[in-house]
């Protein structure tokens, strides 16, 4: 399986500048003081004030410092070097501290020497894993007794969808897990226009 993880992370290293500046992830808005957090993130975590957060696949950190601005004490991990060396960059730039780790999503707990009361991921996270059932059993060995996991995602019928006539949504496919799909595209979510080749390796999980 090491085509999949040296594809995913070619792909996710090439983003992460143009994602940093695009108007998706809104940068500035943020170093002004918007939290990159949306209402069912906010309300479902609860109050973070002098908790420890461990935010899963924090791309360049933007969530993982809006929790340091309500108050957690935020660890970020990401499996992208160049994700970790933006969000290190961010963190200074906005004055927000929080420690950033490069690690494989699989692996986390060997990097950590602390658990933590709240272990967090949201918006797509999930399809990028070939393994739930080991990722689990991670995210339980970084959280302390009591704590808790929270994760917001989009719904799998998301991924049977695709647009047919100009003003038409229609089903092309499968809604059950059918194993890895490789695709070929160019840009990202945050910048569709982007010249940039990927191959990516991803589930669908229902």
């Amino acid at each position: 399986m090491k085509d999949y993880k040296d594809s995913n992370l070619k792909f996710w290293d090439s983003i992460v500048e143009e994602h940093v500046q695009s108007d998706f992830y809104d940068v500035p808005s943020f170093l002004k003081g918007k939290t990159s957090l949306d209402s069912l993130e906010l309300e479902l975590v609860g109050d973070v004030s002098g908790r420890t957060l461990l935010h899963l696949q924090c791309h360049f950190g933007l969530s993982t410092l809006s929790w340091v601005r309500l108050g957690a004490i935020a660890t970020g991990v990401d499996f992208s070097p160049a994700a970790i060396s933006a969000a290190n960059e961010l963190s200074k730039k906005s004055g927000l501290h929080a420690r950033f780790i490069e690690s494989n999503i699989y692996n986390i707990s060997s990097h950590l020497d602390e658990k933590y009361d709240i272990v967090f991921a949201s918006y797509g996270v999930l399809c990028w894993l070939p393994d739930l059932t080991n990722w689990a059993k991670e995210i339980e060995q970084c959280m302390k007794p009591g704590g808790r996991f929270h994760l917001v995602e989009y719904h799998p019928l998301m991924n049977t969808l695709d647009s047919g006539s100009e003003n038409d949504v229609v089903l092309k496919n499968s809604y059950f897990n059918e194993g890895v799909e490789i695709f070929e595209s160019e840009g990202s979510y945050a910048n569709p226009e982007s010249p940039t080749k990927n191959s990516t390796y991803e589930w669908s999980h229902s």
